[in-house]
């Protein structure tokens, strides 16, 4: 079962290994000597990274706006939801009670 699941395991890095040599070897051959500068490649790979965090954030929150409604009322239905409105009513009431003027 291990051998198995090791083999199911190899198969994609060995097809992405596969993709990756056959990309390398369409890209045209670059003239000796060129090289990219070492600051404008950590440039470029600190963008490239900070695209894919964006992304990424991007999804999580258009993922919460769509699906916090049904969370919501999922969690209302089993009971694990505490209702905000009792909570932020009676901070309220105790705001107003020390905003309220001392009769000495």
């Amino acid at each position: 079962m291990s051998w198995q699941l090791s083999q199911f395991q190899q198969q994609p890095g060995e097809w992405w290994e596969y993709q990756f040599y056959r990309f390398e070897r369409a890209l045209p051959e670059l003239p000796t000597g060129w090289s990219i500068s070492p600051r404008l490649g950590e440039l470029l790979k600190f963008l490239f990274w900070l695209v894919i965090a964006l992304f990424i954030v991007w999804i999580g929150w258009r993922s919460w706006r769509e699906f916090s409604p049904y969370l919501y009322s999922w969690l209302k239905k089993s009971g694990n939801l505490t209702d905000f409105r009792v909570k932020t009513h009676s901070s309220e009431s105790s705001i107003d009670i020390l905003l309220e003027p001392r009769e000495e």
